[in-house]
């Protein structure tokens, strides 16, 4: 991953949960045991995952699939927003329903009829909400679907990265030398986990 992408996304935790305080940025990570170099290794990690991730080949939902996740999340917050570019939370369209819990968090704090830019994993997105915030059974199927759709191809494509990761670690022990033979179980880590205040969304 380039150096400039992750400073990038430096930059955009600063702004979009700090206020652009580079200090309390620096205070948060302090804090939570961290720094500024551990904190771009995780930048950089969570940079890459999404770009794997793009490379792999998201099945496509049924529609029984699609009223399933529809009739099992009535309270799920979604909003209708613009989008330039089009993201894949979108189902790469320019308007439609953002899910929550896909979604950038971010664009359920934005005013309605507001423009922001909102950075991502993903990229940088300049984003205008249309309407306030409503829960996904209040909004038609018919025009949920694409968000619905993009969702589980997202799920889709983190259970794929997971086989991905996985495999790629139990590959690399087969050569691997370990003090005692005491060789690390291969597993899937969201190191945002850990500092959820890095995650771009």
């Amino acid at each position: 991953m380039s150096t400039k992408r992750v400073l990038d996304a430096e930059k955009a935790v600063i702004r979009q949960s700090f206020g652009g305080s580079r200090a309390a940025y620096v205070t948060a990570l302090r804090r939570a045991g961290a720094n500024v170099s551990i904190a771009r290794g995780v930048l950089g990690d969570e940079l890459r995952r999404v770009q794997v991730q793009a490379t792999l080949a998201g099945s496509s939902p049924t529609a029984a699939q699609i009223q399933t996740f529809y009739e099992s999340y009535p309270d799920l917050s979604v909003r209708l927003v613009q989008s330039k570019p089009a993201p894949a939370w979108l189902g790469a369209k320019a308007q439609g329903y953002a899910v929550s819990e896909v979604a950038p968090p971010r664009i359920f704090a934005l005013r309605t009829g507001k423009a922001a830019t909102v950075q991502t994993s993903e990229g940088s997105f300049r984003i205008k909400p249309l309407d306030d915030a409503l829960p996904l059974g209040a909004v038609p199927l018919g025009k949920a679907t694409p968000a619905i759709k993009a969702a589980l191809r997202g799920f889709a494509r983190g259970e794929q990265f997971e086989l991905w990761t996985v495999g790629k670690q139990r590959a690399a022990l087969n050569t691997a030398i370990c003090a005692k033979d005491d060789l690390p179980q291969p597993s899937a880590v969201d190191l945002t986990s850990y500092l959820d205040f890095l995650r771009l969304g």
